[in-house]
């Protein structure tokens, strides 16, 4: 029996500039994402990877085609309500971490969930448990500059966890690690699919990523080229 779906585009299109000088992004692009999978994206640059997860994720609306998430549609929403369906729904890692450098680790996911409402009791706790999920619990005290690269995204990790995310998108998240933090945080995605029967959708040239991935899809010029299982799925 298949995962349930959590995503379906069907004849995505997406163009920048007009005219001969238009740049065609996406051409005609149909993908299926399901929960509780880890789906890479590949592809050389300028293949339009960073364009479909950008439509994916209800940041960018296409020019044509159409995108279903958790039934919703989303080409079918204004700007308002595709920024409310992202705080609802998606997660996001990229490969620059954004951390505040004053702040602590415990401090950078409690604040964002303050923010949308935890007392200050409840979001703490949420940021301890998810900083021992990621296998920082002894660092929740700790800033960014007392921390490494790795340990860093880690925080970051924890951070799109704490609200329990349907979506989870991530841009090259582990570009910047070596091999023991890129496969780290590999795992630590694989383990957010299966544990938050997410969907967990990863733009990446990092073939490390490929063993613990479900799906691989690679892209070029703008369409979907191949799809093979990856190594999870052997």
């Amino acid at each position: 029996m298949s995962a349930e779906a959590a995503i379906t585009a069907d004849a995505l299109r997406l163009a920048f500039g007009e005219g001969a000088a238009a740049v065609v992004a996406l051409d005609d692009v149909d993908i299926t994402l399901r929960r509780g999978e880890l789906t890479l994206l590949m592809g050389p640059s300028g293949s339009g990877k960073s364009s479909l997860l950008s439509v994916l994720s209800a940041l960018v609306k296409p020019h044509g085609g159409r995108v279903e998430a958790l039934g919703h549609d989303l080409t079918a929403m204004n700007e308002r309500q595709r920024t409310r369906f992202r705080r609802d729904h998606c997660g996001f890692v990229f490969q620059s971490v954004t951390l505040f450098p004053a702040l602590t680790a415990q401090e950078q996911i409690a604040m964002p969930l303050e923010y949308i409402g935890y007392d200050r009791r409840k979001a703490r706790a949420i940021a301890r448990e998810r900083l021992e999920e990621v296998g920082l619990g002894k660092r929740w005290a700790h800033r960014p500059g007392q921390m490494s690269g790795g340990e860093n995204q880690r925080v970051a990790i924890a951070r799109m966890l704490a609200k329990s995310p349907d979506l989870i998108f991530c841009d090259e998240p582990t570009s910047a690690l070596d091999g023991e933090n890129g496969v780290r945080v590999a795992e630590l995605l694989k383990r957010a699919s299966r544990s938050y029967s997410a969907m967990v959708f990863c733009v990446t040239h990092d073939q490390r990523l490929e063993p613990h991935a479900d799906r691989v899809i690679d892209i070029a010029d703008a369409k979907i080229a191949s799809e093979r299982a990856g190594g999870a799925a052997l």
